[in-house]
């Protein structure tokens, strides 16, 4: 099955992820919800289920703030997570341009990503594999906290490349992170005409914007290049990881690439391309984490009454209402 991610601008207003179609009949089940801290869900079927979403999100947050060296005190933003029953797709999940593009293109949506200003809404249909779906929420808010949170001042290649070490990830039950070897959800952009961009590691590090990717086209290297560049600088050696921080940090200060390169990593621009271009760091990279030593607990989950779960649907609802089309 193809997946396509969806972006409606770098600025990530709002995200929608789009599969192809595996429908199924709804079936009324009950809802749970339990809050660990800033992080609410909300989820269909089980206390079980509700409770695994939860810690794999707070998992999430934690690995987040690991991968983009954030200290302890840096505050992401609130998050409600939703796993909503198919026999509420149509009255809170999806809005008129939603149906209407779903007729279109026979691609259904399966998962959205709700940016707001008191706190943030991940909404997913219980549709097949949910996990899936997760995997998609986890690379959307990857991109929201770095592209519009703290890391906004940033060059592009570190927000996307970072962003897209997330892209399919992996959480399992006992804590064990795994990264996709493969870039799972690619954008889909207006215009996907024209030549294909080719970005060398001079070209790559010189898009600190994206004002100049045109094309669908341009948009897919973009994303495998800085996502082959955060490999190569996070999920390789410590000393890179460390070196790659501190290449992101001067580009972020202004300082030109050639300068930044020899500063953060000892070695002249065309050094560092020769390395990064020969592709024997792959043999190094690390796609598997182990589990922390402590796992994450999380509050009970408790059934929610139905008019109490109508009212937190209704955020959906209102939070979709709302959103621009996209």
């Amino acid at each position: 099955m193809l997946h396509h991610l969806r972006i409606a601008t770098v600025a990530l207003l709002t995200a929608t992820a789009l599969f192809a179609p595996t429908r199924r009949a709804a079936s009324d089940t009950p809802y749970f919800s339990t809050t660990v801290d800033e992080l609410t869900v909300v989820a269909n079927g089980s206390a079980k289920r509700c409770s695994r979403i939860a810690a794999q999100f707070v998992q999430f947050d934690t690995l987040m703030r690991d991968l983009a060296a954030w200290d302890p005190e840096t505050r992401l933003p609130a998050l409600k997570v939703f796993l909503i029953s198919p026999r509420e797709a149509d009255s809170v999940f999806l809005s008129d341009a939603d149906r209407k593009r779903q007729d279109k293109t026979r691609m259904y949506i399966y998962s959205k990503y709700m940016p707001g200003t008191e706190f943030d809404i991940a909404a997913m249909l219980d549709e097949e594999s949910y996990e899936e779906w997760m995997q998609s929420l986890f690379f959307l808010r990857a991109e929201r906290l770095l592209i519009a949170g703290a890391a906004r001042r940033y060059p592009a290649w570190y927000q996307i490349g970072v962003a897209n070490l997330l892209n399919g990830l992996v959480i399992k039950d006992d804590g064990t992170i795994i990264f996709n070897r493969y870039t799972a959800f690619l954008p889909q952009v207006d215009g996907s005409g024209g030549p294909r961009l080719k970005l060398d590691l001079r070209k790559l590090l010189a898009l600190t914007r994206t004002n100049d990717l045109k094309s669908q086209s341009d948009w897919q290297e973009f994303y495998k290049r800085a996502r082959d560049w955060a490999t190569y600088g996070i999920l390789t050696t410590p000393e890179r990881k460390e070196h790659f921080r501190d290449l992101a940090l001067l580009m972020r200060q202004g300082t030109p690439a050639d300068e930044a390169v020899k500063a953060a990593f000892g070695v002249s621009l065309e050094e560092l391309s020769a390395t990064f271009s020969q592709n024997d760091w792959r043999k190094e990279v690390q796609f598997r984490r182990p589990p922390p030593s402590t796992l994450v607990v999380v509050p009970e989950s408790v059934r929610l009454s139905d008019g109490d779960a109508k009212l937190q649907l209704q955020i959906v609802a209102q939070r979709v209402a709302a959103a621009p089309p996209n």
